[in-house]
């Protein structure tokens, strides 16, 4: 070994042992801190910079909206739950402040999505499960599974209705298409997305 290769690698691990020096001590002073914010909120959980939320934290709006999970720079980020002010709630993945990733939004009216987010929207695949219409009958609901862009029935799925019966095959701006994917469908596909 030259001795440059071995200056290389005892640099290296001095590197590695300083990272885990600072990451152990920083882990050490991880605490929970409240902090409020000039619009009313209040947070409690982990910081940096002394009011910054990062790590594991809760935060409570004035509207009486909340969110309990992890933050990353003072934004939602990674798995959480947001109750709003509404008293919808969204438990899931978020990335830099948006539901975004997997994850279940209950809404207060009943109605449920379970699937793939991407800024904040129902985009990807995912099932959405419609109120049930009778509440003497709550099994009985309207089920679309399928593909979903920017909030709407979008691609190829499924739509169950109550009574049992069903559609399959392709939509576009949540306007059922048909059950053949024509090069008229496609190109509408492809042009939305």
């Amino acid at each position: 070994m030259s001795k440059r290769s071995s200056i290389i690698k005892q640099f290296a691990l001095y590197l590695l042992l300083a990272c885990l020096f600072f990451t152990s001590a920083n882990a050490a002073e991880a605490n929970n801190e409240t902090v409020f914010f000039e619009s009313g909120a209040e947070y409690i959980g982990e910081v940096i910079f002394g009011s910054l939320p990062h790590g594991r934290g809760t935060v409570v709006w004035p509207d009486g909206a909340s969110y309990d999970g992890e933050f990353f720079n003072g934004m939602l980020h990674g798995k959480g739950t947001l109750t709003y002010d509404n008293e919808d709630v969204y438990t899931g993945d978020f990335s830099y402040g948006y539901r975004s990733g997997k994850g279940t939004m209950t809404f207060a009216n009943g109605d449920t999505y379970t699937g793939e987010w991407s800024a904040d929207m129902m985009h990807g695949n995912g099932k959405y499960t419609f109120k049930a219409p009778d509440p003497a009958r709550p099994k009985k609901n309207d089920v679309y599974s399928g593909a979903w862009c920017f909030n709407m029935m979008h691609g190829k799925g499924t739509y169950t209705y109550a009574n049992g019966k069903s559609q399959s095959g392709y939509w576009l701006k949540n306007q059922y298409m048909g059950s053949k994917l024509t090069n008229e469908i496609k190109a509408a596909l492809k042009e939305w997305k």
